[in-house]
């Protein structure tokens, strides 16, 4: 339930410390980058769960958080967070020696006096141990803290990543999780507790069915809030849309008219197996390896009005497991086409391509954000063959997220300067926000582009792809052609909820330097687009104009 009395009080672990240590693993390996420089960019959202400023250090080393790395260890009253994995923390090795600890086999938080513990087997888990975080905090009085008592008082308190017991534990998670995280219920309105009163006993009487728990958090209006499979996913390479007579939201629901819904074809690739099948923009997708319900696709995505419809169409052309699939269309004059092809891990051939138009200026089209050197090599090698040119379009529509490292370093190439790109506030787990926090950037150590830019843009655009852009619209160099993009500040916490089922919450709300929200609205553009020329492929030659 939306917070309580008992939540109000601050449970966190360290709140009101003067300053908190945080050992990060050592190591050289693309995984242990990543998870560190994670950490370090997003220590805004550590600070919030924490209660207190962090300071980051190496394994074997120290480092003030405003100053460069020392021999010096923290103060004997200075809490301290060791971050795993283990195998490459040997602070936390020794830890786990003293107190006899077994090795992680799934992902867990320990708090034992001024010490706080985050493991998991490897570096890759252990996000899902920071996502444990917030649980074990907010549910400390369940475990044997009475909320009141200083940071580590009594018996040490460890909670591990495992899945409800039953049904009723599955409905527990969900509404408290929600209710100690989601970020944006006085930001649109939603009265938290009477979507729970609504839900909660259709949830409880369904036995925590999911298409009854996704009903529920559809209401929350938030994409990146969702029940989910964690099936690998296959994707189709088109976008898509479910198009109703009537889309309509009635309190926290989502109603699709009974005059009927379809799921019409939007981006259809020309190298596609569904272009050489005859599949155009605007036909009606008829099955994707069976039949496809439009209503229920609609009912059970959490999205604003604006783009529920797309994000209900993306889920359509998404299939559990990747691999083959059989897809039928019926097109505007009744001709059905039918073809089959492989669903894959990502919805495209490359992340990156790029190429020099006619006009002489340089487009890079970036379709997703992948963790890795592959990935920023091929930026380094789009900018490279790119560097004659004296402007540049960078096309991110349909980008719907992914690799928050890899955005804010493509952000970051774009900079000159130190820069303020603009500010977030986290969810503090008692119903509460964080006090906004500047998000500030530094201008990366690789190629750069400093020059005049556009940025093409859609609803699509999304999560990662809106942390990558925010603040970029304020530089003199740059500025935005298309449609607002699809409004999630997102920060997801991911929490088990039963064998093959997660609940996504968002954590945080962002906000461009205006003030802004992006959350629901979008990032703000320069140059407005008619969304039936940014469908088109005369979207790049609009961008491409008037410079």
């Amino acid at each position: 339930m939306v917070a309580d009395s008992l939540s109000r009080r601050d449970l966190r672990p360290f709140a009101g410390v003067w300053r908190v240590q945080v050992v990060l693993p050592a190591g050289d390996d693309d995984s242990l980058r990543g998870l560190r420089d994670l950490v370090i960019r997003e220590r805004v959202e550590l600070e919030v769960e924490l209660g207190a400023p962090v300071g980051f250090s190496l394994s074997g080393s120290s480092a003030n958080a405003s100053g460069p790395p020392t021999r010096e260890q923290p103060d004997s009253d200075t809490p301290v967070v060791l971050i795993g994995p283990a195998s490459h923390n040997e602070e936390l090795r020794a830890w786990i020696r003293r107190r006899a600890r077994p090795a992680a086999r799934r992902p867990y938080v320990e708090l034992d006096g001024p010490l706080l513990v985050i493991d998991a087997a490897g570096a890759s888990e252990v996000t899902s141990a920071l996502s444990l975080l917030r649980t074990a905090v907010r549910s400390r009085p369940a475990v044997g803290s009475d909320g009141g008592a200083p940071a580590g008082a009594g018996e040490p308190i460890r909670l591990e990543q495992t899945t409800a017991s039953g049904p009723p534990e599955v409905v527990r998670r969900v509404a408290d999780e929600i209710g100690w995280t989601y970020p944006a219920f006085g930001l649109r309105g939603i009265d938290g507790v009477a979507l729970e009163r609504r839900w909660r006993p259709v949830a409880e009487r369904s036995g925590a069915d999911i298409r009854v728990l996704q009903r529920w958090v559809a209401g929350l209006r938030d994409a990146h809030t969702a029940v989910r499979p964690t099936d690998a996913r296959g994707f189709l390479p088109y976008s898509a849309f479910v198009a109703s007579d009537d889309v309509d939201r009635e309190g926290d629901a989502v109603r699709a008219s009974a005059r009927g819904s379809a799921i019409r074809l939007g981006h259809v690739p020309r190298w596609s197996a569904g272009w050489a099948a005859g599949a155009r923009s605007g036909d009606v997708v008829l099955a994707v390896d069976g039949p496809v319900d439009p209503d229920e696709l609609l009912a059970t995505t959490g999205a604003e009005r604006r783009t529920v419809g797309w994000f209900a169409g993306r889920r359509a052309m998404t299939v559990l497991p990747p691999g083959e699939v059989t897809v039928a269309v019926r097109n505007r004059a009744g001709h059905v086409f039918t073809w089959t092809e492989t669903a894959t891990g990502t919805p495209y051939p490359e992340p990156i391509s790029w190429r020099r138009l006619n006009s002489g200026t340089g487009y890079v089209r970036v379709r997703g954000w992948l963790p890795g050197n592959a990935w920023s090599d091929a930026l380094d090698a789009a900018f490279s063959e790119l560097a004659a040119a004296e402007r540049l379009i960078v096309d991110v529509r349909g980008n719907v997220g992914g690799n928050l490292v890899a955005a804010l370093g493509f952000r970051d190439r774009f900079l000159s300067r130190p820069t303020t790109m603009g500010m977030i506030r986290f969810s503090v787990g008692d119903g509460t926000l964080a006090p906004p926090a500047p998000i500030e950037a530094v201008p990366a150590s690789g190629r750069r582009w400093i020059r005049p830019v556009r940025f093409l843009l859609d609803r699509l655009s999304y999560s990662a792809t809106e942390d990558a852009l925010l603040g970029l619209r304020d530089l003199d160099h740059v500025e935005f052609f298309g449609e607002p993009s699809g409004g999630g500040s997102g920060r997801p916490r991911t929490v088990p909820l039963q064998d093959g089922v997660v609940l996504n919450v968002s954590t945080a709300l962002t906000f461009e330097n205006s003030g802004r929200c992006v959350e629901g609205r979008g990032l703000a553009v320069d140059v407005a687009v008619p969304p039936a020329t940014l469908g088109s492929g005369h979207a790049v030659a609009v961008a491409d104009t008037f410079w």
